[in-house]
């Protein structure tokens, strides 16, 4: 079955159902034409990454020079729920190209936020193209993965902002010095922190401290940003309810 993005906005409303069309067209019409080489009558899965699963029929397709144009009839529609619990990941910034894969493998997990923050040990802070980029990342893995829901990927903030109180918000932070991750039961949404490539200063480890964060061990071996944080995020992953 194919799976192509769809923009909320082109819809039927108030609400798309059995026997509505959808008109699919730009990228993902291209890409569905021309790369997936789909034709009528061909099965899709339609995602708009704000928690609406549409099984739909290509209908027809028609084809030119300034783009295709793809008609799919909706055969079934459903709405998933966002994961419990909702894991954000605050984390340091890798270097090149791993930020990316890091970014793709995170939406897998199914992780909701992706917040880069700003350690005193930081060598890498995103700029505006490099977010915009991940962002159009984290859409297009939905395609890959499945997922109902698209992650967030947010600017990036001071160290401290990570530990301010949130509402129904568990926080952990992956440190060595901490216990293993056992339980998540009462928690609808977890804060994950995960340090740069030169570990947390003693500063920073006093001041999550202070705040009564949770030390967290994710592993008895020492792992790059992008290992630790889809291992965390796994990890949480694990106890969804």
């Amino acid at each position: 079955m194919h799976r192509v993005l769809i923009d909320p906005t082109t819809l039927p409303t108030p609400a798309p159902a059995e026997n509505d069309s959808i008109i699919l067209e730009g990228d993902e019409a291209r890409h569905l034409t021309r790369a997936r080489r789909a034709n009528e009558g061909d099965k899709v899965e339609a995602l708009d990454a704000a928690g609406a699963r549409i099984l739909a029929t290509i209908e027809s397709i028609d084809r030119h020079k300034r783009g295709d144009h793809i008609t799919l009839r909706i055969n079934a529609v459903s709405t998933e729920p966002p994961m419990n619990p909702s894991i954000e990941v605050w984390s340091a910034s890798p270097k090149g190209d791993r930020l990316a894969h890091m970014i793709e493998e995170l939406s897998q997990v199914g992780v909701a936020l992706w917040q880069p923050i700003l350690t005193e040990r930081s060598v890498v802070e995103p700029r505006d193209n490099k977010i915009d980029r991940l962002r159009r990342i984290a859409r297009e893995s939905i395609k890959q993965c499945g997922r109902a829901w698209a992650m967030e990927i947010a600017e990036p903030l001071p160290f401290d902002a990570a530990l301010t109180p949130a509402t129904d918000a568990r926080t952990l932070i992956a440190d060595p010095t901490g216990q293993p991750l056992t339980s998540m039961v009462g928690s609808n949404r977890v804060r994950i922190l995960i340090g740069p490539e030169g570990g947390w200063s003693d500063d920073e480890r006093a001041r999550a401290r202070s705040a009564a964060v949770e030390p967290v061990r994710v592993g008895r071996h020492i792992m790059r940003i992008e290992t630790a944080a889809v291992v965390a995020a796994g990890l949480v992953a694990a106890f969804e309810h």
